[in-house]
């Protein structure tokens, strides 16, 4: 006896059968995504560290974001702004060629990565200069107290004293490590250079010589001076 032939669908009732298949398709549970919050608190600062390694403190920060537990088990950079891990060493700021009010574009010296950052908070304060990707920022409203802001962390330092007139060139950096911020101006037409920590009730002015207030300079925009003991360099050119 001859079976009777397989029952052939109009073509309308088939798509109709497909797309019931792929809407019935199986979805990843829940469970297979939840489990990177249970990874292992040492795994992640294992993670977190290889950031910082590259400076790459942004994506630190992104990590940091991701759950509680990844937050839980890493140092919170907006707590330790005085840590220089969390400090944007290798980076610096593209020329205003590239940017507009609040956006800047900075690159990663060490790695090369680009990175475009949107940064209305700028547009609140005076940008008095940029050192390396920190931006030193002035009050609107005097006496214009300094502020430091950090674009990687978003977190800014305040400081008491109000900024100089004439400063274009800053340096910022720890002054012991991990207990406070030093911030240095330095005034090309009187050829001062002013530094204050954030308690300071002003900037403390050094006159330096034409000569030696040059060589600190270079050695500022140059990088260099982030290799040497600031206060005593200061301290040594004043003389």
């Amino acid at each position: 006896m001859v079976a009777p032939p397989a029952e052939v669908l109009p073509p309308t009732k088939r798509r109709k059968q497909d797309t019931c298949c792929r809407e019935t398709s199986p979805v990843l549970p829940a469970t297979a995504t939840a489990g990177w919050s249970s990874l292992p608190d040492d795994l992640v600062r294992h993670i977190a560290d290889s950031f910082l390694a590259t400076n790459d403190v942004d994506c630190y920060v992104d990590l940091r974001a991701v759950c509680r537990s990844w937050r839980a088990a890493t140092d919170d950079p907006k707590t330790n702004t005085f840590d220089r891990r969390f400090h944007p060493r290798t980076w610096t700021v593209f020329d205003d060629i590239f940017q507009s009010e609040d956006r800047r574009i900075l690159l990663n010296t060490a790695t090369g990565r680009l990175l475009r950052k949107k940064l209305p908070l700028l547009l609140d304060y005076y940008v008095v200069a940029t050192a390396g990707a920190f931006f030193v920022l002035a009050d609107r409203i005097p006496p214009h107290a300094a502020r430091v802001f950090n674009p990687l962390t978003g977190y800014m330092v305040r400081f008491a004293a109000p900024v100089p007139r004439e400063v274009r060139v800053a340096f910022v950096d720890s002054c012991d490590e991990r207990s406070s911020l030093g911030l240095i101006l330095l005034d090309d037409s009187s050829c001062k250079i002013y530094t204050a920590v954030p308690g300071s009730e002003g900037f403390d002015s050094q006159d330096c010589q034409q000569g030696a207030y040059n060589f600190f300079r270079n050695a500022v925009v140059g990088g260099a001076y982030a290799h040497l003991n600031g206060p005593g360099l200061i301290g040594a050119i004043s003389e």
